[in-house]
């Protein structure tokens, strides 16, 4: 039976065949197409002009199944046997096993070509794997478990500053954690060092061997960045802990002077005055307000910079603290020709909890504005209850508007802005520090409010807040509580007045006397405990920054009971320029019991008396003015002014400075001799604020440089000062000693 007959009558495939008489032919037909498998005669001759090569390709990945009489394989060619599955005898060849091997070599033929795909992929992958290893931004380092490198990446090579073939066999000498991450200083051959993170994880190498592989990541940038942010942050604080500084300085140099003001102020209100002088004197207090009102603003605006602005939560009238920061305003709105109306809602509750001061603080800013920047017409304030919040907060609304010039469209989204004005030209017809609204913003948001305003030129302003205050109960089932009744007068009193400044120690003292007290002054905190020990005293008022021993220390040992005669718990008022969040807080701690910051009046000494003494109050601070500057050696007549002509009083006051003041300026020369600059600057500094009291100006500028000259530890500029101050204090007393004389 002939090949072509036995495969038609296979019963398992379905194929089609094609069958070449010729080895030529059949060529021909390999050529033009493909077949799952080839079935030969063997031997099988080649045609004489195709090569070996050629017949090679043509068999390529195709299964040839051969026959032969013998059962050998006998080409013409080696390369021609690589596709033979097998061969088979003609002679007992039959149907089962002729498709047995068909299937076998079929099948054959679908192994390797998987085989060969997957040895493609295979080699895909690797050309990936390498080129991933080799372009990585990281450093690759393969290390063997004795620490020697096996295998570098390029970026590695940079790392390290030499090649793969330099690297590799070299000790890696860093120490490898498995699944862990450090930073290593890694320093090249060339000597750059740089900051690396390195990562490593345990692997398996050629044939299987447990290898390190460590990822090298070059954080050098990182950590520079890292530097320069944690020096700018340094930076920051330092430069916020200079401004918190200034303004403590500032807070003390200003309400010092301000103290002797005020007190002069007091004392000629007690005197007979005309008319014109009352109205003289009123403007010396307006100008004590204004300044203080700035001094206030920059200190509130720096607590709120750094975010230690503190609300306090206490019960308070709220009807009548409004009504109460509205009415500041009457008589300046009678003065303009202005109507001043205040509406306030039937509904509001008559008792709320919240800051009763910061709230003031929002109405008394927003309507001091509509009043100063209304020329004609009216300002209306309307007061009214807005609903109760989720947490059961009672929500105040309150609206100002007035009838004055209005702000300009462009200004309304920058106005609640620090330092912004709506009229920031330099003529413009009002001045301020452009603080006031921010300050309220801020005020408003704290007490979980809004704040807006709506206006329009020449057509008036509308401003509006909302605020969360929280209702009150009221005591004894309903009834408001009563305003506390006047002071009762305090019986005479042995009171021991610290203080360095003499004129603040005068003023304090005259007040203190006309009360009827006995006073016993002295000028440091080591003086004061000499006194108390020989001494009893019903109360201390302390000054904090004095010489030899500052009123911190001096309390300190009182409270501790190192003062002989001296009981611990001896009311103790501190009397102190320094204004500063945490002052107060501060002061109490060291043991003080009651906290003024100056300048200080008659009724703030009184109220603190009745604190410690008797019932707690709470003083109201007036504003006193800052000393005008100039050049005159002695300006006498702006002392005149303030004194009210009072020449009796001045020549008291001259008298204790030429008494006083040249052993003080020898001290000085000798602080400066010992080389003792921060006793120079603070002996300055003293001498400052007298001087700035007593109008001697030229001295006062003298002195504020010796300060400034001290504090910067230059020697000899300091003492180039003070050899000039020296004639000019000769000039000083000699004005004041002509005074007295007359």
């Amino acid at each position: 039976m002939s090949l072509r007959n036995r495969l038609q009558g296979l019963q398992r495939f379905d194929a089609i065949c094609h069958t070449a008489a010729t080895v030529a032919e059949a060529w021909e037909v390999l050529a033009l197409q493909r077949f799952d498998v080839i079935l030969a005669g063997l031997p099988l001759p080649s045609p004489a002009d195709t090569p070996p090569a050629d017949l090679a390709t043509v068999f390529s990945s195709m299964p040839v199944i051969g026959f032969s009489d013998s059962g050998s394989s006998l080409f013409l060619h080696a390369s021609l046997t690589e596709n033979v599955v097998m061969v088979l005898p003609r002679t007992q060849l039959d149907n089962r096993l002729l498709e047995q091997s068909i299937v076998c070599a079929v099948n054959r033929a679908k192994v390797c070509r998987q085989l060969e795909i997957a040895q493609s992929a295979l080699l895909s992958s690797g050309k990936r794997f390498q080129n991933i290893i080799v372009n990585h931004a990281d450093g690759i380092v393969v290390v063997d478990m004795e620490g020697r490198i096996r295998f570098v990446n390029p970026c590695a090579e940079r790392m390290f500053g030499a090649s793969a073939e330099q690297l590799i066999g070299d000790p890696f000498g860093y120490n490898l954690i498995p699944d862990g991450s450090m930073e290593i200083a890694l320093r090249s051959r060339d000597g750059r060092q740089t900051t690396v993170e390195m990562r490593v994880v345990r692997s398996r190498w050629d044939g299987g061997e447990l290898v390190y592989l460590a990822s090298l990541r070059d954080i050098s940038a990182r950590k520079r960045l890292e530097r320069d942010l944690t020096t700018m942050k340094e930076a920051a604080e330092a430069a916020n802990r200079a401004k918190s500084q200034f303004l403590a300085n500032m807070s003390h140099e200003i309400r010092t002077p301000m103290n002797g003001i005020l007190g002069m102020s007091e004392l000629l209100l007690a005197t007979e005055l005309t008319q014109k002088q009352r109205d003289y004197l009123d403007m010396v207090r307006q100008s004590a307000a204004s300044l203080m009102d700035i001094l206030n603003d920059i200190l509130d605006f720096s607590k709120i910079e750094a975010g230690k602005l503190e609300l306090e939560e206490v019960t308070f009238d709220l009807p009548e603290t409004l009504r109460s920061a509205i009415g500041i305003f009457t008589a300046l709105a009678q003065n303009k020709g202005l109507a001043l109306n205040c509406s306030l809602a039937q509904d509001l509750p008559r008792l709320v909890k919240g800051d009763p001061g910061r709230l003031r603080q929002i109405v008394v800013n927003l309507v001091g504005n509509a009043v100063k920047f209304t020329s004609a017409g009216s300002v209306t304030v309307l007061a009214e209850a807005g609903g109760l919040t989720p947490d059961g907060r009672f929500r105040l609304r309150v609206s100002v508007r007035d009838t004055g010039p209005g702000i300009p469209r462009q200004k309304l989204d920058t106005i609640f802005e620090s330092f912004t004005q709506a009229d920031n030209s330099s003529t413009r017809k009002y001045y301020g520090t452009g603080l006031g609204l921010a300050i309220c913003r801020h005020l408003v948001e704290r007490m979980g409010g809004v704040i807006g305003v709506e206006s329009e030129e020449r057509k008036g302003s509308l401003f509006q807040f909302e605020v969360d205050l929280k209702p009150e109960a009221r005591p004894g089932g309903g009834e408001a509580p009563q305003k506390p009744a006047g002071r009762p007068a305090l019986p005479p009193l042995v009171i021991l007045l610290a203080e360095d400044n003499m004129i603040n120690q005068l003023f304090a003292t005259e007040i203190l006397e006309q009360d009827g007290h006995k006073v016993l002054a002295v000028g440091n905190g080591r003086e004061a405990l000499e006194v108390l020990a020989e001494n009893r005293v019903d109360a201390v008022l302390m000054d904090i920054q004095m010489p030899e021993m500052d009123g911190l220390e001096a309390t300190r040992r009182i409270r501790a009971g190192e003062v002989p005669n001296t009981p611990r718990d001896l009311p103790i008022i501190a009397m102190t320029a320094h204004a500063l969040k945490g002052d107060r807080e501060r002061f109490l701690a060291e043991g003080m019991d009651v906290y003024l910051s100056k300048p200080v009046g008659s009724e703030e000494i009184h109220a603190a008396l009745h604190e410690v003494l008797h019932a707690r109050s709470t003083p109201t601070s007036p504003q006193p003015e800052q000393p005008p500057a100039g050049t005159e050696i002695l300006n006498i007549a702006w002392l005149l002014e303030k004194a009210r002509g009072n020449r009796e009083f001045l020549k008291k006051l001259f008298g204790v400075f030429v008494d006083q003041q040249p052993q003080k300026y020898e001290q000085m020369r000798e602080a400066l001799d010992a080389g003792d600059m921060a006793q120079l600057a603070f002996m300055a500094h003293t001498l400052k604020g007298g001087a700035a009291t007593m109008g001697a100006e030229v001295l006062k500028d003298r002195a504020f440089e010796v300060e400034k000259a001290a504090k910067a530890a230059d020697k000899a500029l300091a003492a180039q000062e003070i050899g000039a101050m020296e004639f000019e204090l000769e000039q000083t007393m000699l004005a004041m000693k002509h005074f007295m004389d007359q």
